[in-house]
């Protein structure tokens, strides 16, 4: 047998942490390696780290709003068979991963339309797929014939009656015990628009051969496009005069606009044989646009929606929408065509109640050892350049005890605290009454020793977790040795974030929200996104006259950045995040809250509704720390991200939403993929299965 290997893995996100989920998923693995992980500060999570206030009802304190798409198969696989591991009492709470998320079926997009704001639900059905239940994705040629699908469903189901009542309107006083369809085929059955009657036959007959020839231009590969750009210039000119007058008319044309464009440019561009990411190069706008998408379609919620989403927007900037299209492309396909069960599904707890507690029980219980306190400050290369020899870390404080011990209990439920447990930690009460973060970069704080891993002592191989933004700074000696790394820095972008959690004294339906559990985007700038948390009250632990309600907003922010040295820094985006909470929640609560404003600002929201009366008593959050910065997937990017098993030096692997997997956007699922796929690439790197 082989000498036993000692893994040293960075950062405790999720793809570091799937790393090494997947590394002791074998029974003997500890006859074939031994496990340590290296996280700064108290707590595990990433981006997706969440802790409980103590001083405030052991209230959930996220870093923004996590919600779990249905189309999360490997996450939801993962989550699923670690509850199952973990095996808790049956009457723990959360003691099956079907007591920690929810299902969600509906997102309320937000239109400003004639100079107001009018909401526009989107509902996706249930179906009976269980998420993560191991079925593979749709490939392109699959999802094309779901959006052909959707194309003749629009036009002969009840849907959209309501705009194509709108359309045949004529034939009302003629027909009028005749149900739509027919008045619809009467209108095709005119001379000049057979073909387009003809036209959903026609493609169901000829898609195959199309696909077959989608590297090459064909006659059926023609014709094909031909059709859908006359189907999309008679159902224009069709709608033209309705489309701004009529909220279902504008919408039905917006997603028949967007489908048929999608449509269009996978054939035209070949995507379906070259697969999405060939369009990363382009801004998805730019792309659609490409593709004859009309401006309302561009300018339009649901393509809005898919930058909002991923916090799209160069530099924070919302003038700089930007987002590779073949991604934003894989997204909107497999949020809509893939999901299992329902499209999204809540967690029912913090992220790092839900996800990071059992996940860090699990892996304890398994042999992995966890190091918290220790902030990686830079790798060093052996001198041929070939691999990692050293890895330096701040010590950050010194434990009274060998193990710290990071989980508190609230209300039966292993939780994360909002702080370290300064109990355990000889320089506590410093850091206490100094109000030291020791997971910023700019607390000031010195380290209580400066260690060094060495290769072939300390550690054999090292899987690299910590997120793209914190890496940068650590990494320029490998940016020196290898261009493909320096260009992953320089390409791969990253945006800070921020976000509001208010808790409220009135329950929803009394704030005028009458949607339970309702879930927002593409709203008011720049807090465009936002949910009604109401649901985790019964997490928290608040005394008698606490909150009824929760409301999380979320958005990107523009960038900010300053010296170590600018201890002031934190303290200057959080108010800055304050301001912008407030004049957002005085412009447009009302939005959203109809019933939360005062009779001198009814738009607003009046803080005498807020638990603790003032803006200040609520969680507000900059996101600014380089590893807290949400990844980006800008055009021309993805192709210099790296994957898992290809950093260009032979015992480093790479884990997070930033490394090349086959889903290449900021999300859970993508941190899962590149977390399995570092654990995959190091065992064969080991000569293991």
């Amino acid at each position: 047998m082989p000498p036993k290997q000692r893994i040293a893995i960075l950062g405790g996100g999720l793809g570091s942490m799937t790393a090494a989920y997947a590394l002791t998923a074998a029974p003997d693995w500890q006859e074939r390696y031994s496990i340590t992980l290296y996280q700064m500060g108290w707590r595990l999570g990433g981006k997706g780290a969440s802790g409980r206030n103590a001083q405030h009802g052991q209230r959930i304190e996220e870093h923004g709003l996590h919600v779990w798409m249905g189309f999360y198969n490997r996450a939801f696989r993962m989550i699923r068979d670690c509850y199952a591991a973990l095996g808790r009492p049956q009457n723990a709470p959360l003691h099956d991963w079907t007591e920690a998320f929810q299902p969600h079926d509906t997102v309320i997009l937000s239109e400003f339309v004639h100079g107001h704001w009018v909401q526009w639900p989107l509902t996706l059905p249930r179906n009976s797929g269980v998420p993560g239940d191991g079925q593979g994705l749709p490939s392109v040629f699959e999802y094309v014939q779901m959006g052909l699908q959707w194309l003749l469903e629009a036009f002969i189901g009840p849907r959209h009656e309501e705009a194509l009542e709108r359309l045949f309107q004529e034939h009302r006083a003629a027909a009028p015990h005749r149900g739509f369809v027919a008045r619809l085929l009467d209108r095709f059955h005119r001379a000049e628009d057979q073909e387009l009657h003809r036209f959903c036959s026609w493609l169901a007959e000829h898609l195959q051969a199309a696909h077959e020839h989608a590297r090459a231009p064909a006659p059926q590969h023609d014709r094909l496009l031909a059709l859908l750009d006359a189907f999309r210039r008679r159902v224009a000119a069709a709608m033209e005069r309705l489309i701004e007058q009529h909220d279902a008319t504008r919408r039905l044309w917006i997603l028949l606009d967007l489908g048929v464009t999608a449509l269009r440019g996978i054939l035209a561009d070949g995507l379906a044989s070259r697969g999405l990411t060939a369009a990363d190069d382009e801004d998805f706008r730019a792309w659609l646009d490409r593709h004859g998408a009309s401006d309302i379609t561009l300018a339009s919620a649901p393509v809005r929606e898919i930058y909002d989403l991923c916090f799209a927007y160069r530099g924070g900037d919302l003038q700089q929408p930007d987002m590779a299209a073949g991604t934003a492309l894989d997204c909107a396909f497999r949020i809509a065509g893939a999901y299992r069960g329902a499209a999204m599904w809540k967690m029912l707890g913090g992220m790092g109640d839900t996800i990071f507690a059992p996940m860090y029980e699990l892996l304890a219980r398994r042999g992995v050892r966890f190091e918290f306190f220790h902030a990686v400050t830079r790798l060093e290369l052996e001198a041929d350049r070939s691999s990692v020899a050293a890895i330096h870390l701040d010590r950050q404080v010194r434990l009274k005890d060998q193990a710290y011990r990071p989980l508190v209990d609230v209300k039966g439920l292993p939780c994360w605290p909002s702080v370290p447990r300064y109990e355990q930690i000889v320089e506590g009460e410093t850091l206490r009454a100094r109000g030291i973060n020791l997971e910023s970069r700019w607390s000031g704080w010195e380290p209580v020793e400066r260690r060094v891993l060495r290769a072939g002592q300390d550690f054999d191989q090292v899987v690299l977790g910590i997120s793209i933004g914190g890496v940068a700074e650590m990494t320029q000696e490998l940016a020196a040795a290898n261009p493909r790394w320096r260009a992953m820095l320089e390409r791969v972008g990253t945006v800070c974030t921020q976000a509001a959690q208010l808790w409220l004294q009135p329950a929803m339906p009394e704030l005028g929200q009458k949607t339970p559990g309702v879930i927002g985007g593409t709203y008011a700038e720049p807090l465009d996104t936002w949910a009604d948390m109401s649901e985790l009250l019964a997490r928290e632990d608040w005394p008698a006259g606490g909150p009824q309600s929760i409301l999380y907003l979320c958005g990107p922010m523009p960038d900010a950045s300053a010296p170590p040295s600018d201890t002031a820094f934190p303290g200057r985006v959080l108010s800055g995040v304050r301001q912008t909470a407030n004049l957002w929640l005085q412009s447009n609560a009302g939005g959203i809250l109809p019933r939360g404003g005062s009779a001198g600002n009814p738009a607003g929201l009046d803080s005498s509704k807020l638990t603790g009366g003032t803006l200040d008593a609520q969680y507000l959050r900059g996101n600014v720390d380089p590893s807290e910065r949400y990844v980006l997937s800008l055009s021309g990017s993805t192709r210099h991200r790296l994957p898992a098993g290809g950093s260009g030096f032979r015992n480093l692997f790479l884990a997070g939403d930033w490394v090349l997997t086959d889903l290449n956007a900021g999300c859970v699922e993508a941190a899962v993929s590149a977390g399995q796929d570092a654990a995959s690439a190091l065992r064969r790197s080991l000569d293991l299965p």
